[in-house]
């Protein structure tokens, strides 16, 4: 009779756990979901394919990824709590840029101030990042100019595919600076001697020429010609648009916001150039290398045969 009750005093206990557990469970996901909900999202976008400052990327499902280099350390370093900050993804930066002005996102992280993409933004000052454009050209060539004088009468190229300011792009038109439909195209051209020089973001272009083997192959002017100032801006058509600029503007003036910026942007530079190393350079290094041959290196090439 004692083993019959203790029989069923187990079974009891049992079934009473048994009930308890999963009521616990749905009580801490709903808390859970509760406290997602509860956080305000920051939608953000950056340019479609102009690393190391924004890039996005698209998997099997053909869902959009974008990334940029300022993600972390706003990550880190955003003053409100109570913010979830999600990035979208668009098929080109005049898509982002458009969504952005129109208020299907939030914010545009890099925009360039007084031009025609931008317009309509609300720019947060200071800029976050200056992106220096530099003179390209072969290493033979380059220590001969010490001057913008010195490159009149030159042919001078840059890429379409690099995002450029207004600014910028008026004194490329100014100076009889031709565009050239790929980043490809302009260091083959410049490689050949189809062009004498080439202008373009050193950080975009130490990229480039790492992932296509040609690093060493063209060589940055030491110092810049020309900054084009990277902005944080807000859709004026965001609910939150006022809020939104002044934690950006907060942000923007912690030193080591800064500092962080910078260590990112460096690392994302070495590290593809890290990876790239052993790349084979295209083709044409080889044509260049014959078209530079002399006579007498003919000669010896004849000899080693």
């Amino acid at each position: 009779m004692k083993k019959i009750k203790i029989f069923k005093f187990l079974f009891l206990f049992l079934l009473c756990a048994a009930s308890v557990a999963p009521l616990g469970v749905r009580a801490f996901s709903i808390i859970s979901k509760h406290e997602a909900d509860s956080k305000k999202e920051i939608l953000i976008t950056s340019f479609f394919n102009y690393r190391p400052f924004g890039y996005a990327t698209f998997d099997s499902r053909n869902i959009g990824h974008q990334h940029s280099v300022f993600s972390k350390a706003v990550s880190q370093f955003f003053p409100k709590e109570g913010y979830l900050l999600k990035y979208k993804a668009f098929t080109s930066t005049q898509d982002a840029a458009t969504a952005t002005r129109q208020g299907k996102v939030d914010v545009f992280f890099g925009a360039y101030y007084a031009s025609a993409m931008f317009e309509g933004l609300e720019f947060v000052f200071p800029a976050v990042l200056n992106n220096p454009v530099h003179l390209m050209m072969t290493p033979d060539k380059i220590s001969q100019i010490q001057n913008l004088d010195d490159l009149k009468n030159l042919k001078g190229i840059y890429s379409q595919e690099e995002i450029f300011s207004d600014y910028m792009l008026k004194n490329f038109e100014n100076l009889g600076i031709q565009s050239v439909s790929t980043t490809d195209d302009a260091y083959r051209m410049l490689i050949l001697g189809d062009a004498d020089f080439m202008l373009g973001s050193s950080y975009y272009n130490r990229i480039c020429l790492a992932e296509k083997g040609l690093r060493g192959y063209i060589a940055f002017s030491k110092t810049p010609l020309w900054n084009m100032p990277l902005f944080f801006s807000v859709s004026k058509a965001s609910q939150n648009s006022k809020q939104f600029s002044a934690y950006f503007k907060k942000m923007l003036s912690n030193e080591n916001f800064k500092k962080k910026v910078l260590q990112d942007l460096k690392q994302a530079i070495e590290e593809i150039e890290t990876q790239s190393q052993g790349v084979v350079p295209p083709m044409y290094i080889r044509q260049a290398r014959e078209d530079e041959k002399t006579p007498a290196d003919e000669l010896l090439d004849q000899k080693g045969q």
